[in-house]
């Protein structure tokens, strides 16, 4: 592998966002403290996503363009990006979100300093529509700390007390990905980001968790974001690894694996009633309900609350027409 010429390259796939990609390409720019280079992988957009990427690039020479000819998806664009990559680290950004600032410089001496081969750090919410920055997604602590795989697993799923730990965007030691020839999965478009960082901790590789947060994780409901929702496949991709010699043999890693498909199970009915209620389609509720025991308790709950919240509209409607009457009456 040839010596690197940047400490940093940052990879950002592109596709479809002439609207935004600017806010990401500037936040890797103004990092401080690193030698850079900005790689913006093309993934074959319609819009005029190359054109103000190419205006870009004529007004600073760490920012290139590549594109590809087909599209192929994040994974896609994010390996012909670490194909491409000459730095001693590798960070992704993803087209809607942002760094804060001293974002990578703080994880690159955290990584050299404890030897990880696998930096990744806590982030915040970013509200596109309001402009505000919210609450981070893991607790706060002072100390960086190692994940092993089990520790990842824990921390890898919805509905535990912090955010599920395939959403971190690390920064990558480009030597180890390179000597265990590591790429994204061409066959996943959700979730991809968790199979990789299995595939490092389950090779060895040394993760390193900073929770001072660096990343600003732009909410979905921002309508910014390209990534096609598939929680069904994830949960097919898990099956899929069970099988493997080193996770078969270990019952530990399969509960931790059953365990995340559960979640993204319960996710997926949440996110489906969620569809449903917003289009007030009731019919569809009953369809809903139907399909299995967890959809019809999640179904059954939500007709209650929405029976009491309605009853409770009633009563405060009617408690002022009261109060009058019971004052004419005296």
């Amino acid at each position: 592998m040839s010596a690197p010429v940047a400490d940093v390259t940052v990879i950002i796939a592109a596709y479809n966002c002439s609207g935004f990609v600017s806010r990401a390409i500037g936040s890797a720019l103004a990092q401080t403290g690193v030698t850079l280079e900005v790689l913006v992988i093309d993934d074959a957009s319609t819009d005029d996503t190359c054109a103000v990427v190419e205006a870009l690039c004529k007004d600073d020479s760490r920012l290139k363009l590549l594109r590809l000819a087909e599209n192929g998806g994040p994974s896609a664009a994010r390996n012909a990006g670490l194909s491409a990559a000459s730095g001693e680290w590798v960070a992704v950004l993803d087209a809607d979100d942002a760094y804060e600032p001293g974002r990578l410089a703080r994880l690159v001496a955290a990584g050299r300093t404890a030897g990880g081969d696998l930096v990744a750090d806590n982030f915040r919410y970013f509200d596109v529509k309001r402009g505000t920055v919210g609450a981070p997604g893991l607790k706060l602590k002072s100390e960086p700390e190692f994940i092993d795989r089990y520790g990842f697993l824990r921390g890898a799923r919805p509905y535990t007390s912090e955010a599920d730990f395939g959403l971190l965007k690390p920064v990558y030691r480009r030597a180890f990905m390179a000597e265990q020839a590591l790429a994204y999965p061409l066959d996943s478009r959700h979730g991809e980001d968790f199979l990789l960082y299995l595939e490092i901790v389950l090779r060895g590789g040394r993760f390193l968790l900073v929770r001072e947060p660096g990343y600003l994780y732009s909410t979905r409901d921002s309508g910014l974001s390209r990534t096609t929702v598939d929680y069904e496949g994830q949960i097919l991709q898990l099956a899929q690894l069970k099988h493997r010699p080193e996770i078969a043999a270990d019952a530990l890693l399969l509960a931790l694996l059953t365990a995340r498909g559960d979640a993204l199970r319960r996710l997926m009915a949440d996110r489906e009633l969620d569809s449903i209620v917003a289009a007030k389609n009731f019919g569809a509720l009953v369809s809903y309900a139907l399909k299995d025991g967890r959809r019809a308790a999640m179904a059954h709950r939500w007709a209650i609350r929405a029976v009491s919240r309605k009853s409770r509209g009633v009563a405060k409607r009617l408690l002022p027409a009261r109060q009058s009457k019971g004052k004419v009456q005296n």
